[in-house]
C-alpha cells in the first residue's frame, strides 16, 4: 500500500516459487490532494505471462502466471502521484529462492 503521509518510498522483498502465480498489488491510501496518476512498471523485458489490471483510480495490480527463473531479481515498481509529490513501492522479487547475500540501502525523503 502507498501512503503519502508515511513517506515516499517503500520496499517489499518477496520470494516466489518457480511456476507459481503471483499478484503484486498497489493501493493508494491517505492521499491529499487526490492521486492524479497511478502506474506500475515491470522490467524492460516484456513477458507474455504478465497482465496489468487497473482497478479504479486508487488501485493497480500486476498478475504474473507461471513465474520463471528469468524473472529472478527483477524489480516491479508502483508509482503514485498527486499535486505534492510521488510515492513509490518497489517489489524486489526472488524467483526460486532468496539470494545468497542481500545488500540494501534506504533513502528517506522528508516532506514538510
Amino acid at each position: 500500500d502507498l501512503h503519502f503521509s508515511e513517506g515516499t518510498n517503500t520496499t517489499i522483498w518477496s520470494e516466489i516459487r518457480t511456476g507459481s502465480n503471483v499478484s503484486l498489488k498497489c493501493t493508494v491510501h491517505d492521499s491529499l490532494p487526490p492521486v492524479t496518476k497511478l502506474e506500475i512498471f515491470p522490467p524492460n523485458e516484456s513477458e507474455s505471462n504478465w497482465i496489468i489490471k487497473k482497478n479504479g483510480t486508487h488501485s493497480i495490480e500486476m498478475v504474473i502466471t507461471n513465474a520463471t527463473s528469468k524473472m529472478n531479481k527483477m524489480d516491479i515498481t508502483c508509482s503514485a502521484e498527486n499535486g505534492i509529490g510521488t510515492a513509490l513501492l518497489v517489489y524486489h522479487n526472488f524467483v526460486g529462492g532468496p539470494p545468497d547475500k542481500v545488500n540494501a540501502s534506504v533513502d528517506i525523503n522528508v516532506i514538510d
